[in-house]
């Protein structure tokens, strides 16, 4: 759970002997988890500033966790802009959870604008006019444009003049900073718990799209094994007409002949084509028993193949759903555990048809969808998504259209934006280089002369990327483009 703002406006108190500080690290270890060690006379203060989805907070910190690599691009921006200014203020809005932090440096005033909203929470870099110069991630709200180079718009208050619980921390301890020594613990388990959930999460995801695949696979396989059962009963049939030809005339529809078995004697119709003569349909039966029986060999191998595929991925989830949390925060988030590299299997690709796209898996556990060419991308857009999906595309340059599917009332999540945002400009023409990705609903798209994948969209909004290999590298393929 976030601080309230009342708790807030007990830290911000708790903070101001910072002030005059120089800020001499800057370190984004989150896309919205701000670590800026400020300098004082002999002494420096590590200052935790956190938006993070129900984590929001602000307090002095013991230590920090590495940054990753390569580093978020709010961390260049902070660093060319804060590094050597000093603190000039902390302050808080009343009955709010906007926190401001004033510098000033030789190149005049800075703000970081700090949104400790809970869910919604973001940090903004504003100049000394309060015109955004950048954000840690990119801001979602329909209400608000808080882009960079506009003039910034903060949230609208709760206006809630009392919180409805007491503060939690009472600051009784023997520190300088007596609040920040029981805040930094209180959420250093909860981030743990947070983080091994969110991964297990994407790691079942990667396990059950693929299984549920093949289930699907196998019960329409298993149909074909049920079907190619059949094959007897053609053979019986030829082996009938073959004793009673003599007695069979063209034009006949059924005739019904006599079995001698073991069980007795019995009547059997068997149907006829009319247009065929009797040998051609003492032929057929024949044929249609040998095509029957080669299928059911191929099928029923097939079956048992795809039962040891599904076999292995429901292991694999048994695997994951005895792994510890902290076995779990053991493993790199940089790149995929091994159990999360889960391929389609090779014989479901090849039996259906081909999907107009690839589709990667982010670390936030949301699906993003490529599409594969000018064909591929009309279709993904057009044909495979829905109204309320997002949809991307580099600006002004050729490129594939990526596509982030959301489910009834699912939200679009920061990190899976950021994600989409990177594949639709490492697809695009302007691969390598500094890249303006537009995006918006797939509602506003629609189809423009010009040939496939040409398109005409509206209520967009734009965010630069930049290469980022290591990025890009953590994204788990799941779906190469076979059905």
């Amino acid at each position: 759970m976030s601080l309230t703002s009342r708790e807030i406006e007990l830290v911000v108190t708790e903070l101001q002997p910072l002030v005059g500080g120089f800020v001499q690290k800057i370190a984004v270890t989150e896309p919205r988890s701000v670590y800026l060690e400020l300098r004082q006379p002999g002494a420096s203060t590590l200052l935790l500033v956190c938006a993070e989805q129900g984590r929001t907070r602000l307090h002095v910190a013991q230590g920090r966790p590495a940054s990753p690599e390569p580093p978020f691009a709010f961390q260049g921006l902070l660093r060319a802009e804060l590094m050597g200014c000093a603190l000039e203020s902390i302050t808080a809005a009343p009955n709010d959870r906007l926190v401001r932090l004033g510098f000033r440096g030789k190149d005049g005033t800075r703000t970081l604008a700090a949104e400790l909203t809970g869910r919604h929470g973001n940090l903004f870099l504003l100049d000394d006019a309060d015109v955004v110069r950048g954000a840690a991630v990119p801001n979602l709200s329909e209400k608000r444009d808080n882009r960079a180079g506009k003039p910034y718009v903060p949230p609208a208050s709760g206006g809630a003049p009392t919180e409805e619980r007491p503060p939690r921390f009472t600051g009784i301890t023997d520190t300088s900073f007596p609040l920040s020594a029981q805040i930094e613990p209180a959420y250093a388990e909860r981030e743990k718990r947070e983080v091994a959930t969110d991964r297990r999460r994407a790691l079942e995801q990667a396990l059950k799209g693929p299984l549920q695949k093949l289930e699907r696979t196998i019960t329409k396989v298993e149909g074909d094994v049920e079907r190619a059962g059949k094959a007897d009963l053609h053979r019986q049939r030829g082996e009938l007409l073959k004793t009673s030809l003599g007695g069979i005339k063209r034009g006949q529809k059924e005739v019904t002949l006599v079995e001698y078995s073991e069980t007795g004697v019995q009547e059997i119709t068997i149907p006829l084509d009319p247009a065929r003569s009797p040998k051609e349909n003492l032929e057929r039966e024949f044929h249609q028993y040998r095509r029957l029986l080669a299928g059911q060999t191929r099928a029923r191998a097939r079956l048992e193949s795809l039962r040891g595929e599904r076999d292995a991925l429901r292991r694999r989830l048994e695997a994951l759903a005895a792994t510890s949390d902290e076995e779990l925060l053991q493993q790199s988030p940089s790149g995929s555990p091994e159990h999360a590299r889960v391929p389609v299997p090779r014989r479901e690709r090849a039996s259906g048809p081909k999907r107009p796209y690839r589709e990667h898996l982010s670390p936030s556990g949301q699906r993003i969808r490529v599409g594969r060419g000018a064909k591929e991308n009309d279709a993904l857009t057009f044909r495979w998504s829905k109204g309320n999906d997002v949809w991307l595309h580099a600006r002004g340059v050729g490129g594939a259209h990526v596509v982030i599917p959301l489910g009834r009332d699912e939200q679009l999540k920061d990190e899976t934006l950021r994600d989409a945002a990177l594949l639709a400009a490492h697809h695009s023409e302007s691969r390598g280089d500094a890249v303006e990705v537009t995006w918006t609903r797939v509602k506003y798209v629609k189809r423009q002369k010009g040939g496939p994948g040409a398109v005409l969209y509206s209520q967009d909004k734009t965010l630069l990327v930049r290469p980022d290999p290591g990025r890009l590298a953590r994204l788990t393929l799941v779906e190469p483009g076979g059905g």
